[in-house]
């Protein structure tokens, strides 16, 4: 494994960490127990307190987490001869680091209104996006034989990027205090639909999302298995993540919003998101082939 490829998955993983940490600060509701920013109640080492602790960990993290996008924007450059196409990403993962910040630094002063909080999420994912996108295009192609089809491309990049606006519903969801609106599952109320009034309607949207991505990943794993191996075995583990995906929904529901269990959601969300975006990575990175179509045919069929 070359350095570039190295350097850009340890931030990746450490970039996973933190989204992980966050959604504990945000389950927890010690995003605001810091009160200041940067410092933490005017110091560098805050008071011993649990939810003080939390927060000043998320922004000790980040912290690291941004020297090393630094590092990896670095030896991205200094290895453009080699790896000239994981120079863009990483150069992108630098420019989201530093909104990352600014949108931090809003939601302390801001008080955690829900449009900074979703664009807090959105940035955040983005950036672990570009962060394996990085580390893909720091990784040889594909062995010499294997083939992918433009369909299956497309199929991929539309299921990663509805994975994507599913996770930032999920963040208006919880910003906008609608994670209990309905009070049950799968029901909401005892009802197939929600009541009119009120922040249901953005619970149900989310559920209903679910739904619909469930569908495309279900698709995109079944139709990686007419690509070549390395591809499959990437969208293979898609359906396990998403089963796991909808239980902790439902557990969420059922344990009241329980913080632990609301970050493994959030966890898991950007687990099955990452890997989508590995298999677009890869998918790109592999050479077209014939023109077949992405959707698993019966068998026998011409």
């Amino acid at each position: 494994m070359n350095r570039l490829r190295r350097l850009a998955l340890l931030t990746s993983l450490a970039a996973y960490a933190l989204v992980v940490l966050g959604g504990l600060v945000r389950g927890t509701g010690a995003g605001l127990a810091c009160p200041d920013w940067p410092l933490c109640h005017g110091r560098i080492i805050p008071p011993l307190e649990p939810l003080v602790l939390i927060e000043w960990a998320h922004r000790l993290l980040a912290s690291i987490v941004g020297l090393l996008v630094v590092v990896v924007a670095v030896v991205a450059y200094r290895s453009r001869r080699q790896w000239p196409q994981a120079v863009l990403p990483a150069f992108i993962a630098l420019g989201l680091l530093v909104v990352q910040v600014v949108l931090g630094g809003l939601t302390v002063h801001l008080l955690l209104t829900p449009a900074i909080v979703v664009a807090h999420l959105a940035t955040g994912m983005a950036f672990l996006a570009s962060l394996l996108t990085t580390t893909v295009l720091a990784t040889p192609a594909a062995q010499p034989g294997g083939t992918v089809s433009a369909g299956f491309r497309t199929l991929a990049l539309i299921t990663a990027l509805s994975t994507y606006g599913l996770i930032l519903l999920g963040g208006l969801v919880s910003s906008s205090g609608a994670g209990l609106a309905c009070p049950d599952w799968p029901l909401c109320h005892g009802q197939l639909l929600p009541p009119p009034a009120g922040v249901a309607h953005l619970q149900f949207a989310h559920r209903l999302g679910a739904l619909t991505v469930g569908v495309f990943i279900l698709i995109t794993a079944l139709a990686s298995r007419r690509q070549t191996p390395h591809l499959a075995k990437v969208a293979a583990a898609t359906p396990g993540l998403l089963a796991g995906q909808i239980l902790l929904g439902a557990i969420n529901i059922w344990t009241r919003l329980a913080p632990v269990v609301t970050a493994a959601h959030l966890g898991l969300a950007a687990m099955l998101f990452a890997m989508l975006v590995v298999l677009v990575g890869r998918s790109f990175r592999t050479p077209l082939g014939a023109a077949t179509s992405a959707l698993p045919q019966p068998q026998g069929a011409r």
